[in-house]
């Protein structure tokens, strides 16, 4: 599910540089998720696939440190209450 910016080749050297794996690729997957549960929604833009949400938040990266991600969320139009992950970079 969330496990793409491990194989990504752009995303992947940042992400794999702070100690996460595709044999790990599950610390990744909570560490996002935990993103997408806490963090303020900032609204983007609404698009034929719904609206488009940027979430800012910090995680402890399996090497134990500090590292601020910025996320993309979709909220589908049949679905307005659901995050659905999209992309995760450094803020």
């Amino acid at each position: 599910m969330l496990d793409y910016p491990l194989k990504e080749p752009g995303k992947s050297k940042f992400f794999r540089g702070f100690g996460y794996s595709e044999q790990d690729w599950e610390q990744l997957q909570r560490d996002l998720i935990n993103i997408g549960l806490a963090a303020p929604k900032n609204f983007r833009q609404t698009t034929i696939f719904g609206n488009e949400y940027e979430l800012i938040g910090e995680v402890i990266a399996p090497n134990g440190r500090k590292i601020i991600l910025k996320t993309g969320w979709l909220c589908a139009p049949d679905d307005p209450q659901t995050l659905r992950f999209v992309t995760a970079y450094p803020a």
